[in-house]
């Protein structure tokens, strides 16, 4: 264990029954920790962020993890603070997509592609459903279960934003911000055009990280600038003059349907997330696959067994095949 490790272990024990490993991460607010709950012997992800932050993002996050609570969502198992860090406790996850994608030398397989891509937009279903907006979706916040390595997690909300009020369900009102929040790499046209965000944005976002888990690159990967400022302009010109069909070169047809799907989103409108799974599956059947949860990363045998003979036990949503009109009213 790091120096660091036992200074923070020895500092207390974790709200009295959770106990500090290694060090598995850094997120936008601090660390990330591996544990144990040493009453229960389950393993969890335990999060500090010092509590000077200006940010506060662990608050935040622990709020809407608590409203959220759905499959592909980490629990939280508790939060709270000591005399130095803000604390959260949630469910021990294994690698994000990033660190697979490294792993696969920049070649996750087309099958895998395509079921990682049902799953993201399954979780941006549920989180636009809780009237929330992510922000930051990219592929270091998507990480496979621990046990359940066929389920991918959405992680991260500290930037997470409602879109609708909760008392007049209303919606929030078209504004240019010229503020960027989120990593500039997968951010929107819109955002980067400093527009305020909403559901169709996160789309977009979803559609950049599928394309490059397929292609292993995006065109404007290697920009560099002076300032911040300066860069968010030259990623934005080069997302804006590039064509869909540029983009999506050699990948199935259903790929640039989709891109071309998301960048015609209004502001307000309700993504038609049944014709968004309709694309991936096709492109699925398309290629001779199906969904049936079988990533090339799982090597456990009981858990290919599960999958094989139990797809229906299985607590993983299921899209369906149908075709849905692109066309959705908007509200």
């Amino acid at each position: 264990m790091s120096e660091e490790n036992k200074n923070i272990k020895s500092n207390q024990l974790i709200f009295g029954k959770y106990e500090i490993y290694d060090n598995i991460g850094q997120g936008s607010f601090g660390k990330v920790y591996s544990g144990i709950n040493i009453k229960t012997l389950e393993s969890v992800a335990i999060k500090l962020e010092p509590k000077e932050s200006d940010l506060g993002l662990l608050k935040s996050e622990a709020l809407y993890l608590f409203m959220l609570n759905g499959v592909g969502i980490p629990k939280l198992h508790a939060f709270g603070k000591n005399n130095k860090y803000n604390i959260l406790v949630e469910t021990l996850l294994s690698k994000n997509l990033s660190k697979i994608f490294e792993e696969y030398n920049k070649k996750i397989p087309l099958k895998d592609s395509l079921m990682i891509a049902i799953q993201i937009i399954e979780r941006l279903e549920y989180l636009h459903s809780k009237l929330l907006i992510h922000r930051d979706i990219k592929l270091e916040n998507f990480l496979i279960g621990y046990d359940d390595p066929y389920i991918i997690y959405l992680i991260d909300f500290g930037f997470c934003q409602k879109y609708r009020s909760n008392r007049t369900g209303n919606h929030i009102k078209f504004s240019s911000t010229n503020i960027f929040i989120g990593t500039m790499f997968y951010g929107s046209i819109n955002l980067l055009k400093g527009n305020q965000p909403s559901r169709r944005d996160d789309l977009e976002s979803a559609a950049y990280t599928i394309i490059f888990l397929l292609k292993g690159s995006l065109p404007w990967e290697s920009t560099k600038a002076k300032t911040k400022k300066e860069l968010i302009k030259k990623i934005y010109r080069i997302k804006l003059s590039i064509t869909p069909e540029e983009l999506c070169k050699g990948l199935p047809n259903e790929i640039k349907e989709f891109y071309l799907y998301c960048r015609n989103l209004d502001f307000e409108q309700k993504p038609n997330y049944k014709y968004c799974y309709s694309l991936f599956n096709n492109a699925l059947i398309n290629n001779g696959f199906s969904n049936d949860l079988i990533f090339s990363w799982i090597k456990d045998p009981k858990i290919l067994y599960k999958l094989k003979n139990k797809r229906q036990n299985i607590r993983c949503s299921s899209p369906t095949n149908r075709k849905s009109n692109p066309r959705e009213r908007k509200h």
